[in-house]
């Protein structure tokens, strides 16, 4: 529930068959002690709070496909 105690909801899939055929990120994240051993040598730096940023980025139109699902009343694919 939100602030108001207003019930939110939010779509969840499981994706795990799909993630064990993705191919691994060829630009994995940092080791988080390294970045915040630069930042400590840092005058500025700024923070992003990304906890509701779920389906910003756009899909790539070859991979929709793949998020694709079916419920009672049809079938959707994601676009983001």
């Amino acid at each position: 529930a939100d602030a108001s105690g207003k019930v939110k909801w939010r779509l969840v899939i499981d994706f795990r068959k799909v993630n064990e055929k993705t191919i691994d990120d060829k630009y994995p994240i940092p080791n988080i002690t390294d970045v915040l051993d630069k930042l400590g040598k840092c005058q500025y730096f700024t923070t992003l709070d990304l906890a509701s940023g779920f389906y910003q980025v756009e899909m790539d139109p070859a991979d929709i496909h793949k998020t694709a699902f079916n419920v009672e009343n049809g079938h959707y694919e994601f676009l983001r």
